[in-house]
């Protein structure tokens, strides 16, 4: 048999590659693995994916489904041998509808685009993150997508209505029944977000829409930590109607500033930034929070964006971090959550761990506190090499989620588990937990085709 014509006789030659171009569909943000597949395919429907699978099923041949490749944990990785099964041309936008406020569309479509369909209906797709622009919609559902906007719409799993889904055998499952009352037993689609394409691969879907947010106010302030940080969100919390509240620090603005050659917003510097986003109709409200804030001795300077270029310039001080550091150094990155009302003691055991074990390793965090979501970053001292320094930070990782255990933490907030933290799932979940998630996994994917030694 030859895998390779049997997959162009399934989909055309044009939908498959074979040459060296397929290794760019083989990573992912993690840019740890050395890519190793046997071809990228490209199916335009559910049909000619459900064949694909029907084909690797018999001859087991493993599978990587791949969306826009933006996550951090290797879960779109191909490094064994498998066929890459790109969703990339599955971009079709087939209905949206005013009165259920859905939009139903292939798993394929950039996030982006599903935005600005609802805008132009005048309804809103609120999950949001620096990657929308590239990340795909079914990628955000396998790994139950976060960003900025949770603390005022939550994650992904609350914004899907229904999906199809191929399983490995080839099986079509339609779980498009978009009822808000359906009490009818298990909701198997829950299973699928989060799976990370461990147990079949979504090729469509049905995303809630809702009306757009009123007029939003950007804030950014100034503060001299990061107890104020949380000490600040709870009074916002108590105060505004607030749709993000995100946090970074000093180090974290210097690598922006530098990559982005921009100034300091701020006469001083100052050891945490917070960036606010609340209803521009709270403005009286706003004030006397800022007010309030000044006189507890929380913030330390601020700024109230003028226009919405400004606005944005205050993200972009946010956004661009994750950019500016792997632009500027080599990066080992890191998304965990903590609650909310721990995070400062966590912070406080982590550097302690940091610069007792691992001198010269600089930290970097920032991220989400509204959810408890901190991006951890450790860059490389210039003397380390990088097989040294990766060694490094594996261990340091083990040291963290031990921490991140200890303080009753999830070692993933946003990018899921993949391949990067497979060997710590025990951090953050059971050991019946874990069996009973193999035992699902066996359900859907007997012989362990789909995105295989992935999560486990």
């Amino acid at each position: 048999m030859n895998i390779t014509q049997e997959l162009c006789a399934i989909i055309g030659k044009d939908s498959v590659i074979l040459d060296a171009q397929k290794d760019h569909f083989a990573l992912d943000y993690t840019r740890k693995f050395s890519p190793k597949t046997i071809a990228a395919v490209f199916p335009k429907s559910t049909n000619e994916v459900s064949e694909i699978l029907k084909f690797c099923s018999k001859n087991k041949i493993a599978v990587v489904p791949s969306g826009g490749r933006t996550g951090l944990s290797g879960g779109a990785v191909a490094a064994n041998g498998e066929i890459i099964l790109s969703l990339a041309k599955m971009n079709q936008i087939f209905e949206l509808s005013l009165l259920d406020q859905t939009l139903h569309c292939q798993a394929g479509v950039v996030t982006k685009e599903i935005q600005k369909k609802a805008l132009d209906f005048d309804l809103y797709f609120p999950v949001d993150f620096a990657s929308v622009g590239s990340s795909q919609i079914g990628g955000n559902i396998a790994t139950n997508a976060g960003g900025i906007k949770v603390i005022r719409y939550g994650l992904m799993r609350q914004w899907v209505a229904g999906l199809q889904v191929v399983l490995a055998s080839g099986e079509i499952l339609d779980l498009k029944n978009t009822c808000i009352k359906n009490n009818t037993g298990y909701d198997l689609k829950q299973l699928f977000i989060g799976s990370e394409g461990t147990l079949g691969v979504i090729t469509e879907c049905i995303v809630k829409l809702t009306t757009p947010p009123p007029e939003l106010l950007t804030s950014l302030y100034a503060l001299n930590s990061l107890e104020n940080v949380v000490e600040l969100f709870k009074l916002a919390k108590s105060s505004l109607t607030l749709s993000a509240f995100e946090f970074f620090t000093q180090k974290a603005l210097e690598k922006v500033k530098t990559y982005m050659k921009l100034k300091s917003p701020f006469e001083k510097d100052h050891s945490h930034y917070v960036v606010l986003e609340s209803d521009a109709k709270e403005s009286s409200n706003l004030e006397k929070f800022v007010e309030h804030a000044f006189n507890k001795g929380l913030i330390v300077d601020g700024l109230i964006a003028q226009s919405s270029t400004q606005a944005q310039e205050f993200w972009g001080l946010r956004e661009n971090i994750s950019e500016s550091l792997s632009q500027l150094a080599v990066v080992h990155k890191n998304d965990i959550s903590i609650p909310i009302s721990k995070i400062s003691q966590f912070s406080f055991e982590l550097n302690k761990l940091i610069e007792k074990n691992y001198p010269g390793i600089e930290v970097i965090v920032f991220g989400h506190i509204g959810d408890g979501n901190l991006h951890i970053n450790y860059l490389k001292p210039e003397k380390l090499s990088k097989e040294d320094f990766f060694k490094q930070a594996q261990h340091a990782d083990l040291k963290m989620f031990e921490l991140v255990k200890s303080f009753q933490g999830s070692i993933s907030a946003e990018h899921g588990i993949g391949l990067t933290k497979k060997d710590f799932l025990h951090f953050t979940k059971s050991e019946n937990e874990i069996s009973y998630m193999k035992q699902i996994k066996k359900v859907f994917d007997p012989q362990n085709i789909m995105n295989q030694g992935k999560v486990f």
